[in-house]
């Protein structure tokens, strides 16, 4: 499943920035929550599976725009092991 989660971000990233869920997944909402826990974004899990696996958030982009680089990232989240 997180192998899926950050295959499906490199997916996105390759695409166009008005491509509809390219703008779901990386706007943040603006209305005003209930009182409580704040639910659980996609991206928020995405972010957690590439930090569990050594992976910069800031170099994402980079990456995913090197098929080869991001196969090494989407394989080293497969096996669990840091990068």
């Amino acid at each position: 499943m997180k192998a899926t989660r950050v295959r499906w971000l490199g997916h996105l990233l390759g695409r166009d920035k008005l491509y509809p869920c390219r703008k779901l997944t990386f706007t943040n909402p603006d209305d005003a929550r209930k009182v409580g826990r704040p639910p659980v974004r996609r991206m928020d899990s995405v972010e957690e599976d590439l930090k569990r696996n050594g992976v910069n958030n800031c170099k994402t982009k980079t990456k995913a725009a090197d098929r080869m680089d991001w196969r090494s990232v989407v394989g080293a989240v497969e096996a669990g092991t840091r990068q």
